[in-house]
């Protein structure tokens, strides 16, 4: 199943990807457990290796919270004053 995702998309696009060996291109994400006995290890991201750099939890971590308040500081708008009085109730209809 995971060469499904890496290996063999590479191979048939003709990139040197999708597999970890010399003279490819490789960008990691590396995890805390293995996702092949439990998938919820898919979220437990412990570095990721980007274009040949180094992402460790720590910064893994501030980017995070920088996008969090990115995002926290562009909203123009507080969403339950706009939908407040657009709520309606959906009646259902018995045959």
């Amino acid at each position: 199943m995971l060469q499904a995702a890496t290996s063999v998309p590479a191979e048939w696009l003709q990139m040197r990807s999708g597999r970890i060996s010399v003279g490819y291109e490789a960008d990691l994400v590396l995890l805390n457990g293995n996702p092949l006995l439990d998938i919820a290890n898919t979220r437990e991201i412990n570095t990721v290796i980007l274009g040949g750099k180094v992402l460790d939890r720590v910064l893994l971590d501030e980017i995070l919270i920088a996008v969090k308040e990115a995002n926290d500081a562009s909203r123009s708008i507080d969403i339950k004053e706009y939908i407040k009085g657009s709520i309606r109730t959906v009646h259902r209809h018995e045959d």
